[in-house]
């Protein structure tokens, strides 16, 4: 709600001083703010955001926290995706990267929620390559019988996750 008072021109422009301040972690959470705001529609920002983060990392200055939030971006991006052609260098930059801070996550000892979004990113990743394998995301040519073996092996990883989601999920309280 403070980012829709303030606004998303000033909190870009104060993001931006941020980073140029080397304050990369609190820039990407004042464009996360935005990002969760638009949902769907937020695909720039959370562009503007992991921009911020990769920054961060690439100073050495990544956390698990700052990994959590680039996982959250991450995916908001995925879904977005009006700015990032899927089969592009980015959009593959994404998966890949979705895919190494959720196994980071889950082999530091992150927490059940961490973990918990860890996996709905490697579902996420699954999901993408699955669609890609079976030539329902890019340009594909006919599906040979290696492709629908493989689109079934990445199924099998998906329902992996789904099943670790389902068992790391909150139940309802009454």
């Amino acid at each position: 709600q403070g980012a829709l008072a303030i606004g998303a021109a000033r909190l870009l422009a104060e993001a931006d001083v941020l980073d140029a301040a080397g304050d990369h972690l609190t820039a990407a959470r004042l464009v996360h703010s935005i990002v969760s705001l638009r949902g769907a529609a937020g695909d720039r920002e959370a562009q503007r955001a992991w921009a911020s983060l990769r920054r961060l990392e690439a100073n050495g200055g990544g956390s698990e926290a700052s990994r959590v939030l680039e996982l959250e971006l991450l995916s908001a991006l995925l879904f977005g995706m009006k700015e990032v052609r899927i089969g592009s260098e980015e959009h593959n930059d994404a998966l890949t990267r979705i895919g190494h801070l959720a196994k980071e996550l889950k082999e530091g000892g992150a927490i059940a929620e961490q973990i918990f979004a860890a996996e709905v990113g490697l579902l996420n990743c699954s999901l993408f390559q699955a669609w890609t394998a079976e030539g329902l995301m890019g340009a594909h040519g006919l599906l040979t019988f290696q492709d629908v073996e493989k689109a079934h092996a990445i199924w099998r990883q998906a329902d992996e996750h789904t099943q670790n989601i389902v068992a790391l999920a909150p139940t309802a309280t009454t």
